[in-house]
């Protein structure tokens, strides 16, 4: 399959990523808020990630570069010099704003090789660093795998996803991490879903890929009722999580229209994911009016503004000399 064609449909995938992104930062904490109304859109948004570390995966396995080298020099640039760029911008905000002192300032930026200590939601970018690092070694396994093998590994992936299910759900087992599948969990499963679903085609069941999207949403509401926590149930490495992220990457398989707009998004949308909460932060969230209408209008004009601004504002920087270095994108070629 060549990999230099661009691929529509993942086109559409990471535009639905990164909307669901904002979507899932914009529910704030303020007084008298809406938990049912919270709790839908986080339910809603929860596959954002897993979608974006698909699209990686269809994108970079296995990867072209015939040595380990060039591959991590321009995936780690692209990816690490915007990243430390964005994250010095927020410190000195912090400081300007008098959240840290610059003692605070400089021992956050010495440790951004360890953690995001600047901007915590940066943690997506850390994996994505550990998942390019780790490319080199899965990259002869992908060439050498068929659709059968491929399909063993995900699997097991599965299946330590529902063993620590179990484990959330309190169900009497050894630790988790010396449970005998705990180490074929973890991002680097969506990671190799997203070359699978993009390498093999399949007949698509419809009826159970609305089943999964929706899934989530009835077990939230029976988890609300027996009294326990959903968030332990349904996060980012749940079951629940994997079934919808790949019932949305499926039926969004199936677009071939090419579209300009979305394909300017996707461009712009690692960028967005840098600046989102600093414009939601520092501006969306400073507009008095945002407060005077119920929960559920709130976090939707929260959610719409900081796409809009965003969007506009990495636009703009895409016209800029070195903007590469920047949001590791440039419109000018």
């Amino acid at each position: 399959m060549d990999q230099n064609k661009r691929i529509i449909y993942l086109d559409y995938i990471r535009v639905l990523a990164i909307f669901l992104v904002i979507g899932m930062h914009s529910p704030i904490p303020v007084e008298n808020a809406n938990g049912m109304v919270y709790a839908f859109i986080t339910v809603l948004c929860t596959p954002c990630n897993a979608l974006f570390f698909m699209v990686s995966g269809a994108l970079i396995l296995p990867m072209k570069e015939d040595s380990w080298m060039p591959f991590l020099k321009h995936r780690l640039a692209k990816v690490v010099i915007p990243m430390l760029f964005w994250s010095a911008v927020t410190l000195i905000i912090q400081y300007w704003d008098g959240t840290k002192t610059a003692t605070d300032i400089i021992s956050d930026f010495g440790l951004l090789l360890f953690y995001p200590h600047a901007n915590p939601n940066y943690w997506f970018i850390y994996v994505l660093l550990g998942l390019y690092l780790l490319t080199p070694i899965l990259s002869p396994w992908i060439k050498k795998s068929n659709q059968s093998d491929i399909r063993y590994y995900l699997c097991l992936w599965f299946l330590a996803l529902v063993t620590m299910l179990l484990a959330y759900a309190n169900v009497k087992m050894p630790k988790i991490e010396n449970a005998p599948l705990y180490y074929f969990g973890g991002w680097v499963g969506y990671f190799v879903l997203g070359y699978y679903l993009r390498s093999f085609n399949f007949r698509i069941n419809y009826i159970i890929c609305i089943i999964c999207i929706v899934l989530p949403f009835v077990v939230y509401v029976w988890l609300k009722y027996a009294s326990w926590d959903y968030q332990k149930v349904m996060g980012y490495l749940s079951l629940l999580t994997a079934l919808s992220a790949t019932s949305y990457f499926v039926l969004l398989k199936r677009i071939s229209l090419r579209c300009g707009l979305i394909e300017k998004m996707s461009n712009l949308s690692f960028g967005v994911y840098l600046i989102h909460i600093l414009i939601r932060d520092n501006i969306v969230c400073r507009i008095p009016a945002i407060y005077s209408h119920g929960s559920l209008v709130m976090v939707l004009s929260i959610w719409a503004l900081t796409l809009f601004l965003s969007f506009s504002i990495i636009y703009v920087i895409t016209k800029f000399p070195y903007s590469k270095y920047l949001i590791g994108y440039s419109s000018n070629k």
